[in-house]
């Protein structure tokens, strides 16, 4: 092969290697995601958007709240919850309609009741809270706290905000201040009062120097914060009653073979609340960490590199989130442009790289600048505030399901048994199914298989039934099919002739046909006589009843045959062996419930015959 050839022959290996390689990722796997669309600033009436740099869906769903730093303002979105589209609402934007405490936008977030919004204002140094009404999305401005203001501390630069799990308090990191605050809430107004606050190299506290991002364990009983400039998570303990805290504990980069931590931004604990996952922007990394429960000390699991072992899209990575069933993590990465998936262990916490999305490619758009992202409670779609773009981009989530019906379901009847079969669901729900239901009706008797047919025992003779199935993945077990074919449970049914001939001549001649067992409901008969006259038999008190003439001297084969309700049949055989022309054999009774007697009355013309000439005689 000459040079040329050669280097043809790489180029189509490498082509097609290309081309497979890109179509192993059109395959969806559970927590995959589809670009589905993006909401732009100034595009179709949209407004504040600027600078997008943090968002939060409603408990609900219906809503998507989303900070627009570079407007000074807290967007409101409906919700499509089967496509995920978004419609603007409304915007809320400092000094305008009396609304103060908004300048830099940098954070909002929604109470556990759906009831309120929060947010903070980074160039205001300024805590804002907003009524919401559950209905429209809607929100009414109700108080702005301030740094230095009627003793609240801790808002110098306030940068990340959440609330406890049970919605009693909430807590904000200033970048500037190098801290967290907490604050107490009403419930029913959504104001708040200042508690305390936390502030780096003061009374321990260490590890939140330059704070974006802090959460709340799902039990309430722990708070992590991030310190950019510390390179570091930082632990608190939490009193649930009063929301005050108390320094436990600080992870840092290269200390104790920590790695993942340099200049932190984004912190996210799985909803069991057993692992913490850390965004670390100059690291281009996600770290993991397990989390104690009861003291909320962390330990150091492993970490993620943008460009080590295949990981790619975290480039930058500003925020992060766990999907609500645990099973994937989501990166937003700025620098990149794009969003990263990884699958999680819930066991372990550790993550696998599953894919990327990339700002222009494939027709995604709206990721410049990706920075915040969120899952929405029905974990349906993924939402990213790009801060470049200007924008919210919508993306769809793959999610498992629970397999459809069976179909195709046909089942045989035996002795207390059933024989079922069908055809695979149309869908497996993207999982592997395990394991095949089925039950029948009545009596609600259930086999489980793995393949496509099984035999269901335990049944009663003499009873129909119908059989349903169900199919089984990881994530359940999916709707029941249609009822198959009715179908008796019965005993075999038996019949047979002791006797394989009999001779037909004069008199009357007894022949034992045997008897009939098992099967099941009323019986019918029929009788090939073996001279082409074939003959249904009247069944009489579970008795068959016939007769038949034969007109020729022969050898004839008579095959009875006897049917039950269920389907089942069974014949034997006899040979006759006809002696005399026009000979009847009459056949009084085959017993159905025990032996039975054919008999054969032989009425020849001989023996007539004779009658005759006794009675002539007997008149001379």
């Amino acid at each position: 092969m000459n040079r040329k050839a050669i280097l043809v022959f790489v180029g189509v290996f490498i082509l097609i290697g290309t081309v497979l390689l890109n179509t192993s990722q059109t395959w969806a796997d559970a927590g995959d995601l589809t670009f589905v669309e993006f909401q732009k600033d100034g595009v179709n009436g949209v407004d504040g958007l600027d600078g997008a740099r943090s968002l939060t869906v409603s408990p609900d769903g219906n809503h998507v709240y989303v900070a627009g730093y570079g407007e000074d303002a807290i967007n409101v979105f409906s919700r499509n919850s089967t496509t995920g589209l978004l419609t603007f609402i409304e915007v809320h934007k400092d000094g305008i309609d009396g609304i103060d405490g908004l300048s830099e936008t940098m954070a909002v977030t929604i109470s556990p009741d759906g009831d309120h919004v929060y947010a903070v204002g980074f160039d205001d140094d300024a805590l804002v809270v907003f009524s919401r009404n559950n209905t429209t999305g809607a929100l009414t401005y109700v108080q702005k706290l301030e740094d230095g203001q009627n003793g609240v501390d801790g808002l110098y630069g306030a940068y990340s905000i959440t609330l406890s799990p049970n919605g009693n308090h909430v807590y904000v990191g200033a970048f500037r201040d190098n801290s967290v605050a907490v604050f107490s809430r009403n419930s029913s107004t959504g104001e708040l009062t200042y508690v305390e606050v936390h502030k780096d190299g003061v009374n321990g506290v260490d590890g939140i120097r330059g704070n974006q991002s802090l959460t709340v364990s799902p039990d309430g009983n722990h708070v992590y914060a991030d310190g950019t400039f510390d390179h570091s998570v930082a632990v608190f303990s939490r009193n649930t009653s009063t929301g005050s805290l108390t320094y436990v504990e600080k992870q840092t980069k290269d200390v104790g073979g920590v790695d993942g931590l340099h200049y932190p931004h984004g912190v996210s604990l799985s909803p069991d609340g057993k692992h913490l996952y850390v965004a670390g922007t100059s690291d281009n990394s996600i770290a993991v960490f397990s989390r104690n429960s009861s003291t909320g000390a962390l330990t150091y699991l492993e970490v993620h590199k943008d460009g080590v072992n295949g990981v790619d899209g975290i480039k930058q990575p500003f925020g992060l989130t766990v999907s609500p069933d645990g099973d994937h993590v989501y990166v937003a990465a700025a620098t990149g442009d794009e969003i990263a998936v990884f699958s999680r262990d819930s066991s372990t916490g550790t993550l696998t790289y599953k894919e990327l999305h990339k700002d222009g490619l494939n027709g995604v758009d709206g990721l410049n600048g990706a920075w915040a992202i969120k899952v929405s409670p029905d974990q349906k779609h993924v939402y990213i505030a790009s801060r470049y773009d200007d924008a919210v981009a919508v993306f769809s989530v793959f999610n498992l399901t629970a397999p459809t019906a069976p179909t195709n379901v046909s089942a045989t009847g035996g002795n207390a048994e059933a024989t079922v079969s069908w055809t695979i669901p149309g869908s497996d729900g993207g999982a592997a199914i395990t394991q095949y239901t089925v039950t029948s009706s009545p009596g609600n008797v259930t086999t489980t298989t793995t393949s496509t047919s099984t035999t269901v025992t335990g049944l009663t003779n003499g009873t129909a039934y119908t059989f349903a199935v169900t199919a089984t993945n990881s994530v359940g077990t999916g709707s029941a099919s249609v009822a198959s074919n009715s179908v008796y449970a019965a005993a075999p049914l038996a019949f047979n002739i002791p006797d394989s001939s009999a001779t037909l001549g004069t008199g009357i001649q007894g022949v034992i046909a045997g008897a009939v067992s098992g099967g099941s409901g009323s019986y019918t008969a029929q009788v090939d006589w073996g001279d082409g006259t074939t003959q249904a038999a009247t069944v009489t008190n579970s008795n068959v009843v016939g007769k038949h003439t034969y007109s020729s001297v022969g050898t004839y084969t008579a095959t009875f045959t006897v049917t039950d309700s269920t389907s089942q049949q069974v014949s034997d055989s006899i040979v006759f062996t006809v002696n005399s022309t026009n000979s009847t054999v009459s056949v009084p009774s085959v017993g159905v419930t025990g032996m039975g007697m054919i008999v054969f009355t032989i009425l020849a013309l001989s023996a007539w015959t004779i009658y005759r000439k006794k009675g002539l005689n007997n008149k001379v």
